[in-house]
């Protein structure tokens, strides 16, 4: 299975012959193409006397098969009689009628697009355009397969990139898999499977992996999965516990698996990938800023748990959408959203999530006032503090509220986790002596630092160190927000569901999700507004260019099929579709296609305001839309 995989379709155009595919039971026969040196030698009658043995075995069906070529086109069997389920007969039917029916033939064709687009369903799988399509064209005898993207053009598989046949042979063969017939257990081997892709090319890819391991047609087997990377967009964020880490020692030490990657959540992950985070920033379809590391650490970690125990997708984060991104302090986060959305034209969708302390509302205010002409970096909408009224049902063992993302842990959870930190992290300090309660000193003095939310609130981590450093005797002990947070996610996994401590804090995260769930949206959303605004103004702009005064309604025509071709799947992108439909009544455009539109004003009127359509009436629609 392996070597089908990386073989694929190769990197040449796949052409199933009528006469050699489906209808031998041996070797397909060849088809010879000559080069134009070798035609030149046959021009001459003579020559072609000469030569009529050479000409004659170019035609014979009895050559030899290279190997390559009979895996694609055993692929292409798969396809169109595994996966599209279509019938021997019908080909046999149109190796007939392709000679003297061209036009039943055509049909049969139709039928042959109808099945393949019916069984691929590749807009589900192909996220990079939701229009894509694999066809089949006749082209004299031969069956090939064709391209169709959102522009509308047809290209052969010549003509598009490697990662596209890479992806498409994958996935052919996922479809066509059939479990052996004696029952036993399978495991895909696959070595770096993300060569030729690109980062979304890989998270789909991520996806067939998932479902070849836990298919949710309940007809097909489940499969192992086993593969290697280098490449951290084929890494599935949301199950840490199924990543291995392999670190090759010095010398004669060999290749050893490093343990407790789940645990620390990207760590060492960060290393083998080389900051792991870093590098994929702005890269995600979405990015969420946060104050530090340790916010990180337990998001992830959380969603993840909360992913196991079937939660809503509403209520936890898919970390494969969403990329997590510390900027290493609350002062930071201002600087690292302008980094994201105050340089390029294309800007990626950001949100950020900000504790409810004093630096967390100097934050949200440097976000309020630090674009261009002191414009907001990115609306406040997208900006979620800790303290907002949107999470006044958040539960909370501290007096002063929700100061920092760890007061949304349950005390008791909270002092098992510092327990374990010590007993792994600082042996000096000696547990049996201490003795915690819930009844922590959560300070709220005059002389600590102020909030306008709670002056001189503090958070429950800051309560828990002062006082195991006020019991242990360790003056200098600090409780590390890192290994705290690695701390409680073991500290939740060993615990039983029925824990109302555990419920509690299940309850906490599922409101914060929900929150950033509905910001992540809101901002794709301006995103796609914003992208599809761009393409069509590129467009309107090249038309008016070339139609000063007048166009045709031909032109017009021509112009919305360009304009649809280039929009995607969202919702904004049916608003403007639905705006064009319009038009067809509005200039007459059913009617005489060479007439000149009669008000020529109005349609450069309504070309100008087409790519705000998407923004009004996106404004005018509930955030909490998925």
């Amino acid at each position: 299975m392996e070597d089908n995989f990386r073989d694929g379709f190769g990197k040449q155009l796949i052409e199933v012959h009528l006469q050699r595919v489906y209808l031998e039971t041996g070797p397909p026969r060849r088809r010879r193409v000559f080069s134009d040196e070798q035609v030149g030698k046959v021009r001459a009658d003579e020559a072609v006397v000469n030569q009529a043995t050479e000409i004659a075995e170019s035609f014979s069906s009895d050559g030899p098969v290279d190997a390559d070529e009979l895996k694609k086109l055993e692929l292409a069997s798969d396809l169109l009689l595994n996966v599209a389920d279509l019938e021997r007969a019908l080909f046999v039917e149109l190796q007939a009628a392709v000679r003297t029916k061209n036009g039943y033939a055509n049909s049969i064709v139709d039928t042959i697009n109808s099945q393949l687009a019916k069984a691929l369903n590749l807009q589900r799988w192909w996220s990079q355009d939701s229009k894509f399509e694999l066809f089949v064209s006749l082209f004299e005898y031969d069956l090939v397969f064709m391209i169709r993207d959102r522009t509308g053009r047809s290209y052969g598989f010549d003509e598009r990139s490697d990662g596209l046949k890479y992806f498409l042979s994958y996935f052919v063969q996922y479809l066509a898999h059939e479990p052996p017939v004696d029952g036993q257990p399978e495991i895909l081997l696959m070595d770096e499977p993300d060569r030729f892709l690109s980062s979304s090319g890989q998270q789909d890819l991520l996806r067939i992996f998932a479902d070849f391991a836990d298919p949710k047609d309940e007809s097909r087997e489940p499969v192992q999965v086993l593969y290697v990377t280098h490449s951290p967009f084929l890494i599935d964020k949301n199950h840490a516990e199924r990543i291995r880490v392999l670190e090759k020692g010095e010398h004669d030490e060999g290749t050893r698996v490093v343990a407790s990657v789940a645990q620390n959540h990207y760590e060492p992950l960060r290393s083998a990938f080389g900051s792991f985070v870093g590098e994929t920033a702005f890269i995600g379809t979405c990015n969420l800023m946060l104050e530090g590391p340790s916010d990180q650490i337990l998001l992830a970690g959380i969603s993840s748990w909360l992913g196991s125990r079937s939660t809503s997708k509403l209520e936890r984060l898919d970390l494969n959408e969403i990329t997590l991104v510390p900027a290493g302090g609350v002062s930071q986060v201002p600087y690292l959203v302008y980094l994201a959305r105050g340089r390029d034209i294309e800007q990626p969708a950001v949100i950020v999530l900000l504790d409810g302390d004093k630096a967390g509302t100097d934050a949200r205010g440097a976000i309020r006032r630090g674009g261009p002409r002191r414009k907001p970096l990115i609306e406040d909408a997208l900006v979620l503090q800790l303290s907002d009224p949107e999470l006044n049902d958040l539960v909370t063992d501290n007096p002063h509220g929700i100061v920092d993302i760890e007061d949304l842990i349950p005390t008791d959870i909270a002092l098992a986790a510092a327990k374990r930190y010590c007993q792994e992290f600082v042996p000096e300090v000696d547990w049996s002596r201490i003795t915690l309660t819930a009844d922590l000193p959560y300070s709220n003095s005059s002389n600590e630092e102020s909030s306008s939310i709670r002056p001189g609130a503090k958070g429950s981590i800051h309560a828990l160190e002062v006082k195991i450093r006020e019991l242990s005797g360790v003056s200098g002990f600090e409780l590390n927000k890192i290994g705290f947070a690695r701390s409680v996610l073991v500290e939740i996994k060993n615990r039983e569901d029925a824990d109302l401590n555990v419920k509690t804090l299940e309850g906490n995260f599922k409101l914060l999700f929900f929150e950033l769930g509905q910001r992540q949206r809101r901002a794709l959303r301006a995103e796609s507004v914003v992208r599809i605004s761009s393409r069509i103004n590129r467009t309107r702009d090249r038309f008016l260019r070339e139609h000063v005064t007048k166009a045709t309604r031909e032109d017009v025509r021509l112009l919305i099929e360009e304009i649809s071709g280039q929009l995607d799947n969202s919702v904004e992108a049916e608003y403007v579709l639905a705006e064009m439909r319009s038009w067809s009544s509005k200039f007459e455009l059913d009617a005489d296609p060479l007439e000149e539109i009669q008000d020529f004003d109005d349609l450069r009127s309504e070309l100008r305001s087409l790519a705000y359509v998407g923004t009004r009436r996106a404004e005018k629609e509930p955030s909490v839309a998925s």
